[in-house]
């Protein structure tokens, strides 16, 4: 019913200031299935895990999984994801992103973080099968302001909860409680790529 056209790719690392999807294009379309390119920017290099299919009545959610390639990146690079659905048949094409880090072993053997972080969109299909989109990619509950800082980190929470930052080899560096929107003093870090655990989830900051 459906063809997975398992490609990755990385593009040159660019600027920005979180994990998100750019874009869906359509890359081919015959009478029965539409080829869709999927564009997802990331924070470090990812490789494309699997991909599920669940039919909701008129709409196909497809979700596609990351992992966090072994080596850290410092910027974003830009990831392709490729997939093929029956065309006519579903009105919407709703996509979501999940993807993990790499939390510690080795290139050949990488142990990758529990939970997994979430991003989404919607897209609506017209007659002619181009999608549309018609809801942006929603974040995280928990969330940091900027992965790029200095020495303020400003962190969005619903509720308390606790913040811990490691560095890449595991070592518990700061853990304290906070709330919405507070302001946690890194100064003493040395600059560099430090991982920072939010409640149940995990993210990467740089420290300029």
């Amino acid at each position: 019913m459906f063809l997975l056209l398992n490609t990755y790719i990385i593009s040159p690392c660019f600027s920005q200031n979180e994990t998100k999807i750019d874009s869906i294009t359509i890359n081919e379309y015959t009478n029965d299935s539409i080829e869709f390119n999927l564009f997802v920017s990331f924070l470090g290099q990812y490789n494309q895990d699997f991909i599920e299919y669940q039919e909701t009545n008129d709409r196909i959610v497809a979700t596609i999984y990351f992992n966090e390639f072994y080596l850290h990146a410092d910027c974003y690079c830009q990831s392709q994801s490729t997939f093929k659905i029956k065309r006519d048949k579903y009105k919407q094409v709703h996509v979501v992103v999940k993807y993990r880090l790499c939390i510690g072993g080795d290139e050949q053997n990488p142990v990758y973080d529990d939970e997994y972080m979430t991003i989404d969109t919607i897209y609506s299909l017209s007659n002619s099968g181009i999608p549309t989109l018609i809801r942006e990619p929603e974040k995280e509950s928990n969330f940091i302001h900027s992965n790029f800082v200095s020495d303020k980190l400003v962190i969005c929470v619903q509720e308390d909860t606790f913040v811990n930052i490691y560095s890449l080899s595991g070592n518990l560096l700061i853990q304290k409680k906070i709330g919405n929107n507070e302001i946690v003093d890194i100064s003493q870090l040395s600059k560099g790529l430090y991982i920072v655990k939010i409640g149940s989830i995990t993210n990467k900051i740089i420290k300029n």
